[in-house]
């Protein structure tokens, strides 16, 4: 279970682009606190452990569940559907323009 902890934390830490030191600020802990909850060296408390799931918004289960999806690759997929939905939105308002301009041309001839 330690091992699961750890390597979670590191994960979700890494794909989001935080070092220890910022972790550790938001967490209200240390750089080496956060330092020796991924090394394995203690556990967090159920409590720093809540508040690291909160930062990066997973349920708490995420540290104790073997076999949970790949932080790293959610959001990678997450990245996508929002831009694959802003591509989608600019495609819709460019297809309106061109509906509009080919009214404005029908209407002058």
């Amino acid at each position: 279970m330690i091992k699961n902890i750890k390597l979670k934390i590191t994960s979700l830490r890494e794909a989001s682009g935080l070092t220890q030191e910022q972790l550790g600020h938001k967490v209200g802990v240390k750089k080496q606190q956060i330092s020796y909850y991924e090394n394995g060296t203690t556990v967090p408390p159920i409590e720093k452990l809540q508040k690291i799931a909160d930062i990066f918004n997973v349920h708490i289960s995420y540290f104790f569940v073997e076999g949970t999806t790949n932080y790293e690759a959610e959001l990678e997929r997450e990245k996508l559907l929002i831009e694959n939905q802003e591509l989608k939105n600019q495609l819709e308002l460019q297809a309106d323009f061109i509906a509009l301009l080919r009214e404005k041309v029908k209407s002058k001839e």
